[in-house]
């Protein structure tokens, strides 16, 4: 943690005394975003605390310089924990596509892919803190044309999770969006991602998820543990969306096989969801294979309803992480462009343990 945080200050104060001693970078951008959230519980057989927690609280910095060359870099302070964010070198005068390189998005997962400030929900889907490997350090090219696009990425560790007793996990990545329909009905996403990860020398790895509400350290409900001896992992989405008018749905399916060695058994595990929501007084934009912030018809508040199930499945032979379905409603409320207001209630279904907790969460958040 001191090494990330020695880097990370030292990062910051080049990126910014850079942009603003060089002429050659073009109008550095500072960006941000604060996420502060608030849960309350009824127990069931599980315990859980009510809390407060600042979820997020970035600052960064973007701009570009040269013929086709932009970077950005942003870290998050919440809670007094320093951790990197993107921090990226991009070239896009290569093909007709951008080369990327540093610390970003693995290109997995329409829901991962959508920014945390645009999510209808006030936490993504069990199946995308389970399965989804997040920011990595790593390579990527991505191209986005009127109504199909594709993301490719070659990626190793996330920054902070050195590992330093043998080699480094080595993966591979590709996501294609298609768009079948544009028009006065509406847009439709289709899209397919795979991801590859061997383990190398780390041998194990382990998938588990929150009951999609973090406030007052929820804990996890299903939790594989660390499964030994593995040497892969091979994971499979599928993605599918409609945008017309005020109304939007949203659909994932994923999974992830676990190839293990020394004679113990191969485990798969998956999980999907479904979600769907209808904007008053404004839209929900998409462009580029993913979702977008809602935006006002005017200058009056925009007014947000959603609906979502979301399911995951953590067992599998002698692997017992656990089933758990989940009911979401959700109300947002968008007084500006860069402010939002969000109000959930999570109906939480543990099928291993009969464990029927609700929770009530509330953020505010202001991204500029």
């Amino acid at each position: 943690m001191n090494a990330l945080r020695k880097y990370g200050a030292m990062a910051s104060t080049l990126l910014i005394g850079a942009s603003l001693a060089m002429p050659a970078l073009a109008q550095p951008k500072i960006t941000g975003r604060l996420h502060l959230d608030a849960a309350l519980y009824d127990d069931d057989k599980t315990t859980l605390d009510n809390g407060v927690l600042v979820r997020r609280a970035r600052v960064g910095i973007n701009g570009s310089f040269g013929d086709g060359f932009a970077y950005h870099a942003e870290f998050n302070f919440a809670e007094n924990d320093l951790s990197a964010a993107d921090q990226w070198l991009s070239y896009s005068k290569l093909g007709p596509g951008t080369l990327k390189i540093g610390h970003f998005k693995v290109p997995f997962g329409l829901n991962e892919q959508t920014s945390s400030n645009s999510i209808s929900f006030i936490e993504r889907t069990m199946g995308t803190e389970a399965f989804v490997d997040s920011r990595k350090l790593g390579v990527g090219y991505e191209y986005f044309a009127s109504n199909y696009g594709y993301q490719l990425m070659a990626y190793t560790r996330g920054i902070g999770d050195s590992n330093a007793s043998g080699d480094e996990p080595i993966g591979g990545a590709g996501r294609f969006v298609f768009n079948p329909m544009t028009g006065d009905r509406g847009t439709v996403h289709l899209g397919v991602a795979v991801a590859y990860q061997s383990t190398d020398d780390d041998n194990e790895v382990r998938f588990r998820s929150r009951p999609e509400v973090r406030a007052g350290g929820t804990p996890r409900l299903v939790n594989t543990g660390m499964i030994s001896n593995a040497s892969s992992t091979l994971k499979l989405g599928l993605e599918g969306g409609w945008v017309t008018g005020p109304f939007w749905l949203e659909g994932e399916y994923m999974r992830a096989d676990v190839s293990r060695k020394d004679g113990f058994s191969d485990v798969d595990f998956s999980a999907w969801h479904i979600q769907s929501g209808y904007v008053f007084n404004g839209t929900r934009p998409y462009r580029g294979g993913r979702f977008r912030t809602v935006k006002s018809n005017n200058d009056r508040a925009a007014w947000e309803v959603a609906v979502r199930y979301s399911a995951i499945d953590l067992n599998d032979g002698v692997i017992s992480g656990g089933e758990e379905n989940n009911i979401t409603l959700g109300l947002n409320v968008y007084p500006s462009d860069n402010v939002r207001f969000m109000a959930n209630v999570i109906f939480v279904d543990q099928k291993d343990t009969g464990d029927k907790p609700t929770a009530f969460a509330l953020r505010t958040q202001v991204n500029f």
